[in-house]
């Protein structure tokens, strides 16, 4: 289930002083919106994602939420509910992003810890190297995540077939699942 929220374009009236945000949850494998909440007005999902995520039934559901929804409160939530998280971390959380990205400084020997994809199609041709690591010494508070078990990191190359250029990226996780680069 994929939590993200959006600003809905030219919602923005006279009286508001900011347009409408909505929070809203999406299951990826039925491809169906389960739920959707507004934020207050000045708020922001950091507060509209616990809300939305109580009232929806996550047993056993793995649950995704962008850097903005990177919130040990957030990951607490999720676990009470009985599911899982993997919550995308930027320089938000800076500690956090510069111990993971260190902790992958060092390349993997263990090969069952690297899933390598491969798509090609609308002009381009995209690898992603998925790599996972359960050794959590490199981060100085990982107790402070709830469940957390291991963290990853997602090497995009993007090969656009009618300019020549390759495109490169970089993205950090954590989350509560066991080490497993597939899932």
């Amino acid at each position: 289930m994929a939590i993200d929220g959006k600003t809905v374009r030219g919602s923005k009236q006279s009286g508001l002083k900011s347009a409408i945000h909505l929070v809203s949850a999406f299951s990826t494998e039925n491809e169906i919106f389960l739920g959707q909440i507004k934020t207050e007005e000045k708020s922001n999902e950091i507060t509209a994602i616990p809300e939305l995520l109580k009232v929806l039934d996550l047993e056993n559901a793995i649950i995704t939420i962008d850097a903005m929804g990177c919130q040990t409160d957030i990951a607490e939530v999720i676990i009470e509910q009985k599911a899982d998280y993997i919550l995308a971390v930027k320089e938000n959380q800076k500690e956090l992003y510069q111990d993971i990205e260190s902790a992958f400084l060092i390349p993997s020997k263990d090969k069952s810890k690297i899933y390598i994809t491969e798509e090609v199609g609308s002009g381009r041709v995209e690898k992603r190297t998925c790599t996972v690591m359960d050794d959590l010494s490199h981060l100085l508070n990982p107790t402070k995540w709830n469940s957390l078990q291991s963290i990853a990191k997602i090497e995009s190359e993007r090969f656009i077939k009618s300019t020549g250029k390759t495109q490169k990226s970089t993205r950090f996780y954590i989350t509560s699942l066991p080490c497993d680069a597939k899932k």
